[in-house]
């Protein structure tokens, strides 16, 4: 199950909900506390008792977790607000705590109703092949995960929450405090759009990775051939009316997996 900082205000019940969630119970307060450079017993302290973290090792948490830079903030303001030693200062921390609170927890927000995204979003979503595969692997329940997308695509943990929290604002996908699901908005490119090649090339170069691997379970097909120039139509005929076979049955299949589907097909000229 994912867990959301932002649905706590204390922070020792996110950190004991997020090591349970992500099946780190046994063990997990020792693998925090190594991050951290304490000991165990004092992790089991601070989480069951009085005593709070530093914001130095709070800052730890943050990496160790690989949060985002909002979820960062945010913890460190629990943190702070916990130590806060006036009232005066405490009421001003909760206003900043109930401002994140109210940005990330309003459905609204959340859920955006709009029709395409703005150009700046479309422009960093295409920028990196990172976007479309974590977006892409959301849909999928054994990966509702942080942790296992980051194993998944050997992508860095803290990586993965920017690219979830960017999703989530666009309205990409949608988060209800239990699990993400696609939201509303949809992407197109059109093949006229100055996105479309640096899309293209994102994705054919993990097409090129992929043949370092040398897994008998993907397709890798170079061929280079003569022939007439009615049959280079008619090949691309073909093709097409592949690519549209394909993406009908991709419309209706069950979320399982996550494939790369590339075509090349084109005249050396």
């Amino acid at each position: 199950m994912a867990v959301s900082i932002f649905e706590f205000t204390d922070y020792k019940a996110y950190i004991n909900a997020t090591l349970e969630a992500n099946s780190k119970k046994r063990g997990g307060r020792s693998e925090l506390a190594r991050s951290i450079h304490c000991q165990p017993g004092y992790v089991s302290r601070v989480l069951g008792g009085s005593i709070h973290f530093s914001l130095e090792q709070a800052d730890s948490v943050n990496q160790f977790f690989g949060h985002s830079e909002d979820e960062s903030q945010y913890l460190l303001l629990l943190v702070e607000w916990n130590r806060a030693g006036s009232t005066h200062l405490k009421a001003h921390l909760e206003k900043q705590i109930s401002r994140f609170q109210k940005d990330y927890l309003n459905l609204k927000n959340r859920l955006k109703i709009e029709n395409r995204l703005e150009e700046k979003d479309q422009t960093r979503y295409f920028s990196s092949w990172h976007y479309a595969a974590i977006h892409t692997l959301l849909s999928i329940p054994q990966f509702q995960n942080k942790e296992r997308i980051s194993k998944q695509l050997h992508i860095r943990l803290n990586r993965v929450s920017q690219v979830i929290d960017y999703l989530v604002r666009t309205g990409l996908i949608a988060f209800d405090g239990k699990k993400y699901s696609t939201g509303v908005s949809r992407l197109h490119l059109g093949n006229d759009s100055p996105l479309i090649s640096k899309h293209h090339i994102n994705w054919r170069i993990q097409a090129i990775k992929t043949l370092e691997h040398e897994d008998l379970d993907d397709l890798h097909y170079s061929s280079v051939v003569s022939l007439s120039n009615a049959d280079v139509q008619t090949i691309k005929s073909i093709l097409i009316k592949s690519v549209e076979a394909a993406k009908a049955v991709i419309k209706d299949s069950k979320e399982e997996t996550v494939a790369c589907f590339n075509v090349d097909f084109f005249l050396l000229k």
